[in-house]
């Protein structure tokens, strides 16, 4: 009797891969800020990356870093975070202030990513000027929100490729935090009681209204 013809042998289904988790790298050069506190910024220049150190009370802590004499690419991180979720960072020349300890109290160091000469700033929330009302603006930056409300509107257009968030800490209620991310120019509502303090991670423009 003639031979059975071989079956064709199936393709086999490739299976999802995830994305490798790529942690920042600790700066060899450290840089020491001293003491930050209420009333009481501190600011430290560097050149190149660098890891930077101080020391704080019990008040969350925000930052402002000048890197508009840098060249390529620039990060904003911390010890054991990854580098997409930096504090925040963008192609030089670039500026912007950020929540370093948003959702980590106990982070008492920060590392700048860098090529070239940069300035950093570190001040705590106590230290932002009260804003009301709806603001805007273009890149990252921390709002001090006075208005009493139970949510906000969050408008972002984003650079191509990038995405926008908006992280928000609520003074009526400790503890509680709400946010927003899109990588599409949107607005969305955030569910968090405000006054507040509202961190906006993006390179595009951004609207707030309370």
């Amino acid at each position: 009797s003639p031979s059975p013809s071989p079956s064709p042998t199936p393709t086999p289904t490739p299976t999802p891969t995830d994305e490798p988790l790529v942690f920042s790298v600790a700066p060899t050069a450290r840089l020491d800020a001293g003491v930050v506190a209420t009333g009481a910024p501190v600011t430290v220049q560097g050149d190149g990356p660098a890891a930077v150190t101080f020391e704080r009370s019990l008040s969350r802590i925000a930052a402002t870093l000048d890197c508009s004499a840098c060249t390529g690419e620039v990060s904003f991180n911390a010890p054991d975070r990854l580098l997409s979720d930096h504090f925040g960072g963008g192609t030089a020349p670039w500026s912007g202030t950020m929540l370093v300890d948003f959702g980590s109290p106990a982070v008492q160091e920060v590392w700048v990513d860098a090529t070239g000469p940069w300035t950093l700033e570190l001040f705590t929330h106590d230290d932002l000027p009260p804003t009301q009302g709806p603001v805007s603006g273009t890149g990252h930056a921390v709002v001090l929100m006075i208005d009493g409300t139970n949510s906000f509107d969050f408008a972002c257009s984003p650079p191509p490729g990038q995405e926008c968030q908006a992280w928000a800490y609520s003074f009526v209620r400790p503890g509680l935090i709400g946010g927003a991310s899109s990588e599409i120019e949107e607005t969305t509502s955030v569910d968090v009681e405000l006054p507040g303090v509202i961190g906006i991670r993006t390179n595009g423009a951004w609207s707030i209204t309370p």
